[in-house]
């Protein structure tokens, strides 16, 4: 019976090593896609804070004309959270019904699916 116990303990306490060493490599791996990230993010802010810069000058805007905008879309899915709803529902225009991204057309009336911008390819 002991000689059981004994058994029975020795196969997870073997197996102990092969499994933090595949969490080391996990963990390193998610540090490596954070780092990626951050780094991309660093990139969109310097291309967006360009971009802002050269419409500000060039249109004769203000910081508070950017800010409205950014309230503006933030509740377009009617809430100020600070974040870009990515489904957003849209209704046909014929039917009324709830129409699917992944169609063209309205899947029950064939009316035409709400017109898409450049942005939405993105996500």
């Amino acid at each position: 019976m002991l000689e059981m116990l004994w058994w029975a303990q020795q196969s997870p306490m073997s197996q102990a090593p092969a499994d933090a060493t595949c969490a080391r490599h996990r963990a390193t791996d998610a540090s490596i896609r954070i780092r990626q990230l951050e780094a991309d993010v660093d990139r969109l802010l310097l291309i967006n804070r360009a971009l802002w810069e050269l419409v500000r000058a060039q249109h004769g805007l203000e910081d508070s004309h950017l800010l409205e905008k950014v309230k503006e879309l933030d509740l377009r899915d009617g809430r100020l959270d600070g974040k870009l709803t990515a489904h957003q529902i849209q209704r046909c225009q014929r039917c009324g019904r709830t129409l699917s991204r992944k169609h063209p057309r309205c899947i029950y009336c064939g009316g035409e699916s709400f017109q898409r911008d450049a942005f939405e390819t993105v996500r």
